[in-house]
């Protein structure tokens, strides 16, 4: 155990005083997991589900019952026969978020008369009372209401999901682009390495007369070019980690060791059994809902055409100064209220525009079929045609290596021209950055595929649920 400490102590005396870059090890899988929990914009979207979740418990409330608790405080201090109101306080508080009805003012004032009997008096009259209303029937609101706060809030999970979907895509985009950017950085290298040996030949052969100056200056010139390709190759790489590291929520700079190779020997699904992972994908599924949403808002408009039953229980008491309140007043009282509209002109035609609605989503939720169907076969077929430009783009390489090899032991043994060395080589280069680029557009390929059917990955089709 100590011997461990001092090996992990030494290291960081190493980091820290020679400035010494540690990578650390990064997995596709840890990347996306990162982003998961780091991005801004996804993270905004778990928080939205919580959001509907508390409008979806809110909409229980209709089916309980509602308490009112009201208070009303006043003092008086008549003089000259008129009312001088010194202190004027009312109290209201509601237990469900409705303010209670108001006490009408006549109901506590006094009349002239009663006024000049008592000038330069004080007076005060106190005032509570309580409500409690229960909803009987509202014609299917409520019901409809809830049914839309449930959609709304399944439609924010899929929402979620859909964009965790995406999510995954572009972190495998991101992360095989740093991948391919290494590779290339790596290939420009050996590039430069090989033009620094046709530089060493040419220059020793120049020197002992055995071929001409113009040899030196092209093999100069090639390695000019090699050189102003691995300064690219370098920023490139740099601005690919910079986009990975920012995506997954670290510091720009933290260099990392992107273990993770792509699979070319992916065994590739039927096509039919991605489409049904396809059609069943977030966005489809709130399609969907958006068609049961309508769906309830035809159903609440209904509502219009029944009558609304309320009840309610009331107390209230009131208490004023003895001259005119001989005893306090208690009232308690019970009532059953039924509304009911006759006639308004725009609730038909309200009903017959939501109805339309309904058709509108349904036709809406048979377009994003389309869409996905064809956006799948179109991936497919992608996939496969990448697919086999990589083993092309592999025999190409090989075949250009061997061309290289053959102009370089022609060169050497004074067979061969210059040109033709310098030619193989970049022939060669072009061979080697061009199987990286299409490694690439195979892994792009093959997260479009994965994104289409909405699925982790293609060999074990696991769907993604990030909740």
């Amino acid at each position: 155990m100590v011997n461990n400490f001092i090996k992990v102590l030494s290291v960081v005396v190493a980091a820290f005083f020679f400035n010494v870059h540690i990578c650390f090890a990064l997995s596709l899988e840890a990347a996306i997991s990162l982003a998961n929990q780091n991005l801004p914009s996804h993270k905004s979207l778990k928080i939205d589900i919580d959001s509907k979740n508390f409008l979806y418990k809110a909409s229980l409330s209709p089916y309980l019952p509602t308490l009112d608790l009201g208070g009303e405080v006043e003092r008086r201090k008549t003089s000259d026969n008129k009312n001088a109101t010194i202190r004027d306080v009312t109290l209201r508080y509601s237990l469900n978020g409705k303010p209670v009805q108001e006490i009408p003012s006549s109901i506590l004032d006094l009349d002239s008369e009663s006024v000049n009997r008592i000038d330069g008096d004080t007076y005060g009259i106190t005032h509570y009372d309580a409500t409690l209303g229960y909803i009987l029937f509202d014609g299917g609101i409520r019901k409809a209401d809830r049914n839309i706060a449930r959609l709304d809030l399944n439609s924010a999970r899929e929402n979620f999901r859909g964009d965790l979907i995406d999510l995954e895509h572009d972190v495998k985009v991101i992360y095989f682009n740093a991948v391919t950017r290494k590779e290339i950085l790596a290939q420009r290298k050996t590039q430069l390495k090989n033009a620094e040996t046709v530089y060493a030949i040419a220059k020793g052969k120049y020197k002992h007369g055995v071929t001409l100056l113009s040899d030196v200056l092209q093999a100069t010139v090639d390695l000019k070019k090699a050189m102003v390709e691995l300064r690219h190759a370098k920023g490139d790489i740099a601005k690919a980690m910079f986009e990975l590291n920012s995506f997954i929520g670290r510091d720009l700079q933290t260099p990392y060791d992107l273990g993770d190779k792509l699979n070319i020997n992916v065994i590739l699904p039927k096509r039919e059994e991605l489409i049904v992972t396809a059609l069943d994908k977030p966005v489809a599924r709130e399609a969907l809902n958006e068609v049961e949403k309508t769906k309830n808002i035809v159903s609440r408009n209904l509502s219009r055409f029944y009558p609304t039953v309320v009840s309610s229980i009331s107390y209230s008491y009131t208490d004023g100064f003895d001259e005119f309140w001989d005893d306090p007043v208690e009232t308690t009282s019970a009532k059953v209220m039924a509304k009911f509209n006759i006639f308004e002109f725009k609730k038909y035609y309200n009903r017959k525009s939501h109805k339309e609605d309904v058709k509108v989503s349904i036709e809406n939720l048979n377009n994003i079929k389309r869409e996905l169907i064809l956006n799948l076969y179109s991936t497919y077929e992608d996939f496969l045609t990448f697919k086999e430009s990589v083993h092309l783009a592999t025999q190409r390489l090989k075949e250009s290596q061997f061309n290289y090899d053959q102009a370089m032991g022609e060169y050497k043994a004074g067979k061969g021209e210059i040109l033709s060395l310098v030619r193989a080589h970049t022939l060669l280069s072009d061979a080697m950055n061009f199987l990286s680029k299409t490694n690439f557009g195979f892994s792009q390929a093959k997260a479009a595929l994965e994104q289409a059917a909405g699925v982790k990955n293609l060999e074990t089709l696991e769907k993604v649920n990030g909740l």
